[in-house]
């Protein structure tokens, strides 16, 4: 597949791998059966160890094949981006995979409004061993955000509405990527995150295709984006992001965006039970939670056995309160 500026629209795909062999043929299969081709997939071979690389040569001109010393998602990712030489990246993970339209809406939409730099989309959550499939969010929800126009008018907001989507869904200009460094190689986690922040600051316009145009698999075996979630990368990230937010007088735009990002690696780390990670992120981040969750977390401190059943009664007592109140007004 020849990978050309002289394309109009040029599109690189960039796929991470590590240990891929039982999910790379989808993924691969899934762009190259785009409605819109696109001019490049590179495949970073990330030191795996199994059939991986021989998967992905089968393909022969297709796809490029980059083999690499294991270095992490984000070294791979780099690697990838510098071999590109189309204008945009779009960036998918050896696990998951895209609906056949989802180069040509983010193109399209891309192409309407040039001032953009960079687009994301809905999705859809696929928990494989479960077959249960749901969308991120409603057209609803995103059209509302929205307000009529084709783009968020901050991806802070947007973030902090968990609406801004994943990594899968990016489209970003190859040159937004290298001004602000590409990815960070020196986090094993949140490693995207950062890397959007850093694009939100200068850039906070991001498109957004209201339907979803990828599916993102979870508890998928050496998925790229798995592992042991390590509290202080957030706890770092979190504090780096608010003191460059403060620098840059986006401490307003940023806030809403910093707690959003410590609920929701708390709930990761609920599930996790790591009662003495999730403690010392609410001593320290505490003033940016909101109060409800803060009395949600020390009912959860008190009785570490209660106090899920706790909650979960409080939980009920709240949707059928709501119930009956939609119904009242009927």
């Amino acid at each position: 597949m020849d990978d050309t500026v002289d394309n109009p629209f040029s599109v690189s795909v960039v796929m991470p791998a590590y240990n891929a062999q039982e999910h790379i043929r989808r993924a691969i299969d899934s762009v190259l059966g785009q409605t819109k081709t696109v001019d490049a997939i590179i495949v970073v071979d990330d030191g795996s160890t199994d059939r991986t690389a021989e998967i992905v040569s089968s393909y022969g001109s297709k796809v490029q094949l980059i083999r690499q010393q294991n270095a992490g998602p984000a070294a791979a990712r780099n690697a990838g981006i510098k071999a590109a030489r189309s204008e945009w990246i779009a960036f998918l993970d050896a696990d998951d995979e895209w609906l056949a339209e989802k180069i040509e809406r983010q193109s399209s939409l891309l192409m309407r409004n040039r001032q953009l730099v960079w687009s994301s989309s809905n999705f859809i959550y696929c928990k494989c061993d479960e077959d249960h499939r749901y969308d991120r969010h409603t057209l609803e929800e995103a059209e509302k955000l929205l307000g009529g126009k084709e783009y968020f008018d901050d991806y802070f907001s947007a973030f902090a509405d968990d609406i801004a989507g994943y990594t899968g869904v990016m489209m970003v200009r190859k040159d937004v990527l290298e001004e602000v460094g590409l990815f960070p190689t020196d986090m094993t986690s949140s490693e995207d995150t950062d890397t959007w922040w850093r694009i939100a600051y200068e850039y906070p316009n991001i498109g957004h295709v209201v339907e979803p145009l990828t599916v993102y698999h979870i508890q998928v075996e050496n998925s790229i984006t798995a592992g042991h979630l390590d509290a202080k990368i957030i706890d770092d990230l979190v504090t780096r992001h608010l003191a460059i937010a403060e620098s840059k007088g986006h401490s307003d735009r940023f806030l809403p965006c910093a707690s959003k990002m410590i609920r929701y690696r708390i709930r990761f780390l609920q599930h996790q039970e790591r009662l003495e990670d999730i403690r010392m992120l609410v001593e320290k981040f505490g003033a940016m939670l909101p109060l409800r969750f803060k009395l949600e977390m020390r009912v959860r401190f008190s009785c570490p056995k209660a106090g899920p059943a706790i909650l979960g009664v409080i939980s009920v007592i709240k949707k059928t309160y709501r119930c009956v109140c939609k119904l009242w007004k009927r």
